[in-house]
């Protein structure tokens, strides 16, 4: 990938969840980093410790890995890019694209390993 991503690991757990729309959403969302409302109710994505105080099911714990490099014009290049370039060492993960930076959020254990591979050093396998 020729442009540096400049990947910054955020040392805090987060988890995926959903809720029924109308389930203390409004309260929930002050807390997300991330949110959808889907024909389902609400997904969103939550610090940890935020999903247990609430008793939501704990799914994969997840880490942030915040790409501070600004994406556009390059933004469908590298929301392609980034996911392949994990998917070849067997890393699965989220993208969320946001205004001024996308976000991949990736497995808790591969977490520095997937780091690494967006740094630039480590070959994916």
């Amino acid at each position: 990938m020729p442009m540096d991503l400049q990947p910054e690991l955020d040392p805090h757990l987060y988890c995926f969840v959903t809720v029924p729309e109308g389930y203390r959403a409004r309260q929930i969302s002050e807390f997300s980093v991330a949110s959808v409302l889907e024909g389902e109710g609400w997904s969103f994505v939550l610090p940890l410790e935020v999903v247990k105080s609430y008793f939501l099911p704990v799914g994969l714990p997840q880490r942030r890995i915040v790409l501070k490099a600004r994406s556009v014009p390059e933004g469908a290049a590298l929301a392609a890019a980034v996911p392949g370039m994990l998917a070849r060492a067997g890393i699965a993960c989220n993208w969320v694209a946001a205004f001024h930076r996308d976000y991949v959020f990736v497995p808790e254990d591969r977490a520095d390993e997937a780091l690494a591979i967006l740094r630039g050093g480590q070959e994916a396998s």
